[in-house]
């Protein structure tokens, strides 16, 4: 997640960042997801107010599920993923 700042507000904005290692020669290979908007805001808050990493992270599927945004968590990690394999 990284923030995003602009004039008005702080926007929230979560990706995924994959490192891959080729054991054998050393070659790494780096790279990141497309990005989702995040509930910054809200988490902030949750975390002001003592509340769990585990329940924080259910209110964020729940809030991702209710966007109805295309990609998921998983689709961010296997795009991601496929393209550092590529690159090694």
């Amino acid at each position: 997640m990284f923030a995003l700042l602009r004039h008005d507000a702080t926007e929230g904005q979560d990706v995924c960042c994959v490192v891959v290692q080729d054991v054998r020669s050393g070659k790494q290979a780096v790279n990141f997801s497309q990005a989702r908007q995040y509930p910054l805001a809200e988490v902030q808050a949750m975390k002001r107010e003592g509340v769990s990493n585990g329940s924080i992270g259910e209110f964020c599927k729940r809030w991702y599920e209710e966007k109805g945004f295309p990609v998921s968590r998983c689709d961010q990690i296997r795009t991601a993923t496929a393209a550092a394999l590529a690159l090694v």
